[in-house]
């Protein structure tokens, strides 16, 4: 189901008593946002000079690890060294995409009461939004 908020209304309305179910697309949307929201902050926050090296990069900070070329992987290394906090977002993203593969409902719902904790250590505000719209 999508996750907008006019949908899910209807359907609590309609459904009261069944589970509802976001399909894997829209989670890893939302998290995509909320990379790209962190992504936006660390940019107001730099010079023009280090401005220059986030020129494409919203593209390849939603790029899952494995997909990545070396000079992707470079790329983002030095992202990272400007911003601790852009890389502390991108694993946030990378663990959620993990976790959304595993099998095991258990295993699953472990990982994602750590992914909260991880959530909530980082401060990151777009993150915590994610989190509330998943727990609802």
């Amino acid at each position: 189901m999508d996750i907008l908020c006019p949908f899910k209304t209807v359907a609590d309305a309609a459904f009261t008593h069944e589970k509802i179910v976001i399909d894997k697309f829209h989670l890893v949307t939302l998290m995509n946002k909320a990379l790209d929201e962190v992504r936006k902050q660390v940019q107001q926050t730099l010079n023009n000079h280090q401005r220059r090296k986030f020129f494409q990069s919203r593209l390849l900070l939603q790029k899952r690890a494995e997909e990545l070329t070396d000079e992707e992987h470079e790329k983002l290394i030095e992202l990272f060294e400007l911003s601790p906090a852009l890389e502390k977002a991108w694993e946030l993203k990378e663990e959620f995409k993990d976790l959304l593969q595993l099998d095991d409902v258990k295993e699953a719902t472990r990982a994602l009461k750590r992914w909260y904790k991880e959530i909530i250590k980082s401060k990151r505000m777009p993150f915590y939004q994610v989190k509330k719209i998943i727990q609802r």
